[in-house]
């Protein structure tokens, strides 16, 4: 049964995938099917999950959600590393005006 639903998927990705206008002749996935197929004529039934695994890695490359989980991950790390970064003022009141008057007050002191 694993076997089917490996073989579906791999399908689907292939077909799904895009054409490379570049070089039409020489197909990515003309590539990858010969591959799979050769790796079914000698396929172990202990490896199934895995073929499964492969499978689907495909069809999420086909999907682009590699791409969308990568960019959701880059959002969550810039806003945990705004929160980790954001300047804390430790003493209420004390703002850059407090500073500038007691450097402006050093200034009228020296002089």
């Amino acid at each position: 049964m694993s076997r089917a639903i490996a073989r579906r998927i791999y399908a689907d990705a292939l077909a799904n995938w895009p054409k490379q206008d570049l070089r039409p002749d020489y197909q990515l996935q003309d590539v990858l099917r010969a591959a799979v197929e050769q790796r079914y004529k000698t396929m172990e039934p202990a490896l199934e999950n895995e073929e499964i695994l492969k499978a689907r890695a495909l069809q999420f490359l086909v999907q682009n959600k590699y791409n969308e989980r990568a960019k959701a991950s880059a959002v969550q790390a810039q806003r945990a590393n705004a929160l980790a970064t954001k300047p804390t003022n430790v003493f209420p009141g004390s703002d850059q005006r407090n500073r500038r008057g007691t450097k402006e007050n050093m200034v009228g002191a020296s002089g």
